[in-house]
């Protein structure tokens, strides 16, 4: 057999996953159940990550009378559940699978919950409270209305900007007339200073909540399902940069055309300015979950792929790792084959270079027992060489044994990584850490160990204009004033690091 073919089959069984004969093959995706620090009556969960690698969690409870809105973090270091802790109780919290809290982390302690809840009076009507910590959820504040510019708003949206400050975006139904069944999306900063309510689009479908991600240079991406002529249910997304909403656009012209809207919206997750998106669509009444990928902070998506057996229900959740890996996690219904795959929640890898890893089943389980919308979240992300990836997966299940469940998702990302590196489909595991970049060095200061570089726009990671960046001694030696150069930048805290430098040639015409 020729070589080159050799090395396709190579690559072939790498990315389908039938390298379990081989002597270096990477050790399986690992699930393992997590204890979960709810009441059985738990329900509507949802996850984020804080700067320190804390995963934190909030959820709603019943019980006569009430219900009560809480939260507890993940320890990265033992992996366990702290303690819940109670952020508010009251009659008029709405307790449904299809309107989870929104949750915010950010530095130092600081968290914010946003939940929906029923007017007393009738008609009913539905509106956001928030309430927010500075001390790891130990005290809460009193809840408070998100926005006072409106009384009819639900389905609430959070992300933690780069200056500390709380967005959020939301569903809402003011201004309407009778007959007019038009649901608004709105969305404003929190935090101080607070800024006003601000119309992103005047008509979306009525029961998609939107997903909100924020990225290191102070932008975010905001998705949301659209409802346009025809009733064409969509994804959209939107940029926020600068204080300013620009660039909305489709982000994939699926075209599904839908008189009822689906409770399932998109999702987002980012790793510096990389955007991964997850939906679900019927259009040509074929429901697909999809998965997309953006280099630049969702100005642009590489086309769809889909994830699914072809019986998704929905509810996707998506995370992105630092190597630009996808993780998806969806919920599958029953198959019409006799042999065909169980329905439950499934997760599935595409790799970094946009390819499918097989599907991996995290518990198979009936679509009428797993309620609601499913969340995952980074624990510790890929730091090079062989490490591992663990993820926690989140959901509700409802039953006998009901209530929220967990379960630690460990990754060989390193191990798989350099699967694919042994057949040239890759570069190695340490060359995929930190962003690509591309400037002009201004100076340097071998005392300091810095680097001074000019370089534009890296849309979503750092604003053009020159910056100062940490460098090893070694690269800091051969490097010249004036020289354009690649490489990649990693940010750790509040400073940001060049490595993997190469010089570039200088056309004859620069010389001058």
């Amino acid at each position: 057999m020729p070589r080159p073919l050799l090395s396709l089959l190579s690559c072939l069984a790498v990315i389908t996953g039938l390298f379990a004969a081989e002597k270096s093959a990477p050790p399986p995706i690992k699930i393992e159940p997590l204890d979960s620090p709810s009441e059985a009556s738990a329900t509507a969960p949802t996850l984020a990550r804080a700067p320190d690698g804390s995963v934190w969690l909030a959820w709603i409870e019943s019980a006569p009378g009430g219900a009560t809105v809480r939260s507890a973090s993940l320890n990265p270091t033992t992996l366990r559940w702290m303690a819940a802790q109670r952020i508010a109780t009251g009659p008029q919290i709405l307790d449904v699978d299809t309107a989870p809290p929104a949750l915010a982390v950010g530095q130092g302690g600081r968290v914010t919950v946003a939940w929906t809840e029923t007017s007393a009076a009738a008609p009913a009507t539905e509106s956001i409270l928030l309430s927010s910590s500075t001390d790891a959820g130990l005290t809460w504040t009193a809840p408070s209305p998100l926005t006072t510019e409106s009384k009819t708003n639900s389905l609430p949206v959070l992300t933690t900007v780069a200056d500390g400050r709380v967005l959020a975006a939301w569903l809402d139904r003011r201004g309407r007339t009778t007959g007019d069944h038009d649901v608004r999306l709105y969305a404003r900063i929190v935090g101080e200073p607070a800024g006003p309510d601000v119309l992103i689009e005047a008509r979306v479908s009525e029961k998609s909540p939107p997903a909100l991600v924020s990225f290191p240079d102070g932008s975010a991406l905001l998705s949301y399902r659209t409802l346009g002529e025809g009733l064409i249910r969509d994804i959209n997304v939107v940029r926020y940069r600068a204080g300013r909403w620009e660039n909305n656009h489709n982000l994939n012209r699926d075209d599904w055309r839908s008189p009822h809207c689906p409770a399932s919206g998109p999702q987002l997750a980012a790793s510096g300015g990389r955007v991964a998106a997850a939906w679900f669509t019927a259009a040509e009444d074929r429901p697909r979950l999809r998965i997309s990928s953006s280099p630049d902070a969702g100005s642009r998506f590489l086309m769809p792929l889909n994830v699914d057996f072809g019986h998704p229900l929905g509810r996707p959740a998506v995370a992105m790792l630092h190597d630009g890996a996808i993780l998806t996690l969806w919920v599958e219904g029953e198959s019409s084959q006799a042999k065909g795959p169980p329905a439950g929640l499934w997760l599935r890898r595409a790799t970094p270079d946009y390819s499918l890893d097989p599907p991996v089943l995290v518990m198979a389980e009936s679509a009428a027992r797993l309620r609601g919308q499913p969340r995952l979240a980074i624990v510790r992300d890929f730091a090079g060489g062989n490490s591992d990836v663990v993820a926690v997966a989140t959901y509700a299940t409802s039953g006998p044994g009901g209530g929220l469940r967990s379960c630690l998702v460990t990754i060989p990302e390193g191990a798989l990584l350099a699967a694919a590196a042994e057949c040239g489909c890759a570069p190695p595991t340490d060359q995929m850490l930190g962003h690509p970049i591309r400037g002009v060095i201004v100076s340097v200061d071998p005392t300091r160990g810095e680097v001074v570089a000019q370089h534009p726009d890296i849309p979503g990671l750092r604003l053009g204009g020159t910056h100062t960046y940490r460098a090893a001694p070694e690269l800091i030696a051969r490097v010249q004033p004036g020289r354009d150069f690649l490489a990649r930048i990693e940010q750790a805290g509040d400073a940001w690091t060049l490595f993997d430098l190469r010089l570039l040639v200088i056309p004859p015409e620069k010389k001058k």
